[in-house]
C-alpha cells in the first residue's frame, strides 16, 4: 500500500491515545526551530513521561514532492535540493 499515513494506518486521535496511556503530551509545528526548542526547554509534568507531536509537511517547499507519499521512495533532482536549500534559509 501507498499514500497518506492516515489512509493506511490512522493515528487520530494521537494526542488523546497518549495521554491515555500517561504521557504529558506537547504538540508544535515541527518546521519552527524555536518552537522545538521551547518545547524540549519545557518541563513535563512530574512523574509523567513526556510525548512531543511535531506536525510536519513532508518534503515542504519542493512543490513537486511536497506532501506526497512517493516522495519517500523518490530521488531528488539537483533542482529539487535546491529549492529545499532555499526554502531552508529562507527559514532562519
Amino acid at each position: 500500500f501507498d499514500g497518506p499515513g492516515a489512509n493506511i494506518m490512522p493515528l487520530d486521535p494521537l494526542r488523546d491515545k497518549l495521554s491515555a496511556f500517561g504521557f504529558y503530551v506537547l504538540e508544535v509545528d515541527g518546521h519552527d526551530v524555536a518552537a522545538l526548542c521551547g518545547a524540549f526547554d519545557r518541563q513535563g509534568q512530574a512523574g509523567k513521561p513526556t510525548a512531543m507531536i511535531a506536525h510536519t509537511v513532508k518534503c515542504r517547499g519542493v512543490e513537486r514532492l511536497e506532501n506526497k507519499a512517493e516522495s519517500h521512495h523518490t530521488a531528488i533532482t539537483i533542482d529539487d535540493f535546491n529549492k529545499a536549500m532555499e526554502r531552508l534559509m529562507e527559514d532562519q
